[in-house]
């Protein structure tokens, strides 16, 4: 669980790298809060996502 914690976290970094990258080189701060918004509440459900699934799987394992 650690693991895939860790790799999806790396994978968020360098997508919002590359992201900020982009927008930063376009140069319009309101695209850039847009995407950048959107990336982070992508980014939220996803992660939460991942947790809800690594609860279910403890709960199955303990019944």
């Amino acid at each position: 669980m650690f693991f895939v914690s860790l790799v999806v976290g790396v994978l968020f970094g360098i997508v919002f790298g590359i992201f900020q990258a982009i927008c930063n080189a376009i140069g319009i701060g309101f695209i850039t809060f847009v995407v950048m918004f959107i990336l982070y509440v992508l980014a939220i459900s996803i992660s939460m996502s991942i947790s809800a699934s690594f609860w279910k799987q403890l709960k199955d394992n303990v019944e």
